[in-house]
């Protein structure tokens, strides 16, 4: 057993970090970066960023399905206002490549050499309805199955932090509000990561809940009497606190396994 300045003083070193704890205030901040889960110096993970520094990642992209909600697809007010996002989104900072089949341009050989041709024009108003059944090569790529949809593959800049592929999913977004254009599906890292995190933080919240609910049920039935709940709980709270605290103090952000802790440690 401790004696009472013992215990006086681990009772004055606790009430000091949690002040402090209280001054400097963490931020939670939540990872959505896998490969931290590997360790730095294995030659797997050497090969990989190796391979992708040359060949670049594969999913720095946003895909986005648009339908005209209001008839054809091949409607030409409609094309206009989905060229015009198209342009629009090209503008945005942090956007490398916009690529849909309403630019797309397919190389014909004639008689006086080679020529580019757009595959989709009704600059001329002469786009007939049944112009979309015509680009069978493109169905399941540039436009859908059906020929009810076309896609916008947005490639942005390599390797996008949180906060800036944050902003310019924002962005995007507002540009298809402007344009009164609200997209069928949207499939993409900038947008995969943002649902992710809340999903993370939502199940941080659930299982840290879940967590004091447990206990709380548990020394009800052990020890039944109120100091015998309270003093065991508030221990076990403090103490997820001061190590949570300390991790994001120290520079560690909350990972995919970090919704686990509450429950590990309670």
């Amino acid at each position: 057993m401790f004696s009472k300045p013992t215990a006086s003083l681990f009772l004055f070193v606790a009430l000091v970090i949690s002040v402090l704890l209280v001054i400097f205030r963490p931020v939670p901040q939540f990872n959505y970066d896998f490969e931290t889960f590997f360790p730095q110096d294995d030659e797997n993970l050497d090969f990989y960023q190796s391979f992708r520094d040359k060949f670049e990642n594969d999913n720095d992209y946003l895909l986005v399905a648009i339908e005209n909600p209001d008839g054809e697809l091949a409607d030409p007010d409609f094309l206009d206002k989905s060229l015009q996002v198209q342009k629009s989104i090209q503008r945005l900072p942090k956007v490398d490549t916009v690529i849909s089949i309403l630019e797309l341009e397919q190389p014909i050989i004639g008689v006086f050499g080679l020529r580019n041709r757009r595959v989709l024009d009704w600059s001329k108003g002469n786009l007939g309805a049944n112009a979309i059944e015509k680009l069978d090569q493109y169905r399941s790529g540039l436009i859908s199955k059906d020929g009810t949809s076309i896609l916008i593959y947005v490639k942005n800049e390599q390797g996008i932090s949180k906060n800036d592929g944050d902003q310019l999913y924002a962005s995007i977004k507002s540009v298809f509000n402007k344009q009164g254009i609200q997209p069928k599906a949207v499939a993409g890292k900038i947008q995969t990561q943002g649902d992710f995190v809340k999903l993370m933080q939502d199940e941080f919240g659930l299982f840290f809940a879940g967590s004091i609910g447990l206990m709380l049920l548990l020394l009800v039935l052990i020890f039944r009497s109120l100091w015998g709940v309270f003093i065991p709980l508030f221990v076990l709270v403090l103490g997820v606190a001061w190590a949570f605290g300390v991790l994001l103090l120290l520079g560690k952000p909350l990972d995919v396994m970090s919704v686990m802790q509450p429950t590990i440690f309670m």
